[in-house]
């Protein structure tokens, strides 16, 4: 019965609430826009978080593959130099 009891009176009060919301907006259309501008941008800036994220995802895993490229182009560089100087030998050696 308890159980009940608090279901009606959340009901009620939400009832009343809405009652008073609707009171408000009638003697003061203001407050009706301000109050539906504050929900819109609560549910762009909502919509925003994921971006958020999937944009500084997006940034950790390009940087990755930049440190990736970089490291590759280094070892390249260093093989290409291990062959210069082993053609350099090479030639010197034959001369």
């Amino acid at each position: 019965m308890l159980y009940f009891l608090c279901l009606d009176t959340s009901h009620l009060e939400n009832h009343m609430e809405q009652v008073k919301k609707r009171h408000e907006e009638a003697r003061d259309p203001l407050i009706g826009q301000l109050r539906a501008m504050v929900e819109a941008f609560k549910r762009k800036e909502d919509s925003r978080e994921p971006l958020y994220r999937q944009l500084g995802s997006l940034a950790q895993t390009m940087q990755a593959s930049v440190s990736q490229i970089e490291h590759g182009q280094k070892e390249l560089e260093q093989k290409m130099n291990q062959g210069l100087l082993r053609y350099c030998v090479l030639n010197i050696v034959h001369v």
